[in-house]
């Protein structure tokens, strides 16, 4: 069984996250980490599945997958990972070079999952099994895409379920205004 196919499965059995304060990336060609130039367009990276409650321990365990939604590979190399809960954020610059694939999907973990082609270790912090907020940013701070879940939304989204992913279940390619609302 081929890890799409995996993936796909794992998708139709989740529900859909909510995506928050969408804004663009400057596409003046801001310098990021590796001399690379942040000139990534809101909606170019989905955030499509986060496991914030994985079964049994969840250090080193949990993950969120990436989709690229450009007609070009994409080196995530000098791109952030904000996460936050509360008043409380922590923020990890993707240091190595890690690529998504034009139309492909990607995951980005907390330890050592299968199939992830970055770990950020403890950059992150443990995520929250009652609800936070998970984006990936510009070196500038422009927001690229961003997902909430539980109690961290505006509209309430259920906490996470131990084992399950949240998933953006709507039809067609993943689209970051498409997902903005939980119940799509």
């Amino acid at each position: 069984m081929t890890r799409s196919v995996l993936l796909g499965r794992l998708v139709a059995m989740v529900g859909v996250v909510a995506l928050l304060g969408i804004t663009g990336c400057d596409d003046s060609g801001t310098t990021i980490g590796n001399g690379g130039s942040c000139k990534l367009l809101s909606g170019d990276l989905v955030i499509t599945e986060l496991l914030p409650n994985p079964d049994g321990a969840d250090t080193g365990s949990e993950w969120f997958e990436l989709y690229n939604g450009t007609d070009e590979a994409v080196n995530l190399a000098g791109l952030v990972i904000r996460y936050r809960r509360g008043d409380s954020e922590k923020r990890h610059t993707i240091s190595l070079k890690a690529e998504i694939g034009a139309g492909g999907y990607e995951i980005l973990a907390s330890g050592a999952v299968t199939g992830a082609i970055y770990n950020y270790g403890k950059g992150i912090g443990d995520m929250s099994q009652t609800g936070a907020a998970l984006a990936i940013l510009c070196a500038n701070g422009s927001v690229i895409d961003s997902v909430c879940y539980g109690d961290e939304c505006e509209d309430t989204s259920p906490s996470p379920t131990e084992g399950k992913a949240y998933a953006l279940t709507a039809p067609g390619a993943p689209d970051y205004l498409v997902n903005d609302d939980v119940r799509a």
